[in-house]
């Protein structure tokens, strides 16, 4: 009973873990593999979390396209499912590994367990890669792992048997609890801050969505100085390029180095509100209480704008962005509105449902 837990991202590797822990208690032995998608902020992790053993395939290289890197993924993880006789495999959400790894499990006739799925946004070319990688990893998994009732729905819509869907909640959640619970995070009230986290990577926004947003952060941050903005900046070259020259000098930005997951979790439950293209922190700041814009054109995660606790804000209306923070900063009833712990996508033990499931029939395909 060897499931193969992929992973190449550090997103990726938060949401797994819990996975990875609640297999070992569950008597399952579980293989986890990194790709290497994500080579610093993720070995830096991997110790911060205390995973254990870990397969390092290594395959990121310089300036390497992800079709380049899924055809090396692909055939590496072909190889180790042999090589460990693993009986299933689970991957997290829509990144090229994920497809990478689902496909391995395709082909090696052995189950596929997806993580997070059924999210949509309908839209192929946003955001692009992931939106395809997901459908098509929808379609050849044998447990699709739902956060919530709109994921479960998403599938049916598209035919998938009812019987390969499952509403779980969301990984994150459980990542976040056992964060907080370990380093002694305090969750305070939103409104006694004046902090403000940033986050943009996405790729869908290179090219000028990113040099956008950062000069609404810059509007903002002129506006009101109170406020302190904190910007864990991505590694990858093209975020720094694009935000660096209009951000760089405001005394009242703070361009830093990526955190540790739990010195982010920290800065999280210490900030007002937050401004991000981030998913997983749609789905982490509504538990903690904390309003997110989402400088994003679309969101998969539509729970937390229906639900009031994110604003759709888009990459390209800056005035948007600003006038949306400026009510998070000054409109006491808006705010308040908003920054309500809510659970909208998970309980904390979502990982135990996913390995109930794994254990109660894991040779099934």
């Amino acid at each position: 009973m060897t499931p193969l837990i992929v992973f190449g991202t550090r997103p990726e590797l938060i949401k797994l873990q819990p996975v990875v822990r609640a297999c070992h208690e569950s008597g399952l032995r579980p293989v986890t593999v990194f790709t290497g998608q994500h080579n610093s902020l993720v070995e830096d992790t991997l110790v911060e979390l205390e995973l254990g053993d870990v397969i390092r395939l290594g395959l990121m290289t310089a300036n390497q396209t992800p079709e380049n890197f899924l055809s090396k993924c692909l055939q590496q993880l072909a190889e180790v499912v042999e090589q460990k006789s693993a009986c299933s495999l689970l991957v997290q959400g829509d990144t090229t590994t994920a497809l990478a790894g689902a496909l391995a499990g395709f082909y090696k006739r052995i189950p596929v367990g997806h993580v997070e799925a059924g999210l949509r946004t309908n839209d192929l070319s946003s955001p692009f890669p992931e939106e395809g990688h997901r459908q098509l990893i929808s379609r050849i998994s044998r447990w699709n792992f739902c956060p919530t009732r709109r994921e479960v729905k998403a599938l049916t819509d598209e035919g998938i048997a009812e019987t390969k869907i499952f509403e779980v909640g969301n990984t994150v959640i459980d990542a976040l609890r056992l964060t907080c619970e370990r380093a002694g995070i305090a969750i305070t009230p939103a409104s006694n801050s004046s902090r403000v986290l940033v986050t943009m990577h996405r790729r869908e926004s290179f090219g000028g969505g990113l040099e956008v947003i950062a000069r609404a952060i810059a509007r903002i941050a002129s506006l009101r100085p109170r406020l302190e903005f904190i910007l864990p900046l991505h590694p990858n070259p093209s975020v720094a390029r694009e935000i660096r020259p209009v951000l760089d000098g405001i005394t009242n930005v703070h361009v830093i180095q990526p955190l540790p997951y739990a010195a982010f979790v920290r800065e999280l439950c210490q900030s007002r509100f937050v401004i991000s293209d981030s998913g997983g922190i749609q789905e982490e700041a509504p538990w903690l209480g904390r309003p997110v814009i989402v400088v994003r054109e679309t969101t998969e995660r539509p729970q937390a704008i229906d639900g009031g606790a994110s604003f759709l804000c888009g990459t390209t209306n800056a005035d948007r962005i600003v006038q949306t923070a400026l009510m998070l900063a000054d409109n006491t009833a808006f705010f308040h509105a908003a920054a309500v712990r809510r659970s909208l996508f998970g309980d904390g033990f979502t990982a135990q449902r996913i390995a109930r499931i794994l254990s109660a029939e894991p040779a099934l395909d």
